[in-house]
């Protein structure tokens, strides 16, 4: 299981978004998406 994931936030949809990952962009499904529109391109710091 993965605890948490550190990248840059590439879409926000409905119920994920995808953050890259040195090279690989990871599907994380999030509660509240919407959140984090406004953070696209930059670095956040998720715990799943």
């Amino acid at each position: 299981m993965i605890a948490s994931i550190q990248g840059r936030v590439m879409a926000a949809y409905s119920d994920h978004v995808v953050v890259m990952v040195n090279g690989i962009g990871y599907k994380v499904f999030v509660p509240e998406p919407a959140l984090l529109e406004e953070h696209d391109g930059e670095t956040v710091f998720l715990h799943t």
